[in-house]
């Protein structure tokens, strides 16, 4: 990812991994969603962005050795806001 600004190629490489992972998400999310299982409120595809975007941050994040516990506390309060 550090190069995608720098070559074309690999921002096309990224940007399509990303979107791959976002559509992926979103149609589990549209499946928990119509199993009740997803807050009314939730739109998949913008948590799914949200959900990926997350994802990425957190793996930034943990090469700097942040306490598990700390990690796991920040996921579960996101997915507390969507799940039902």
């Amino acid at each position: 990812m550090e190069l995608a600004g720098q070559d074309a190629e690999v921002a096309r490489r990224v940007a399509s991994f990303f979107k791959a992972m976002e559509a992926r998400v979103a149609d589990a999310l549209s499946r928990a969603q119509a199993a009740g299982k997803l807050g009314d409120r939730v739109e998949p595809a913008s948590a799914a962005r949200i959900l990926v975007c997350f994802v990425e941050g957190l793996r930034v994040v943990g090469k700097t050795a942040p306490a598990r516990t700390t990690s796991e506390a920040t996921v579960v309060a996101l997915l507390d806001r969507f799940v039902r």
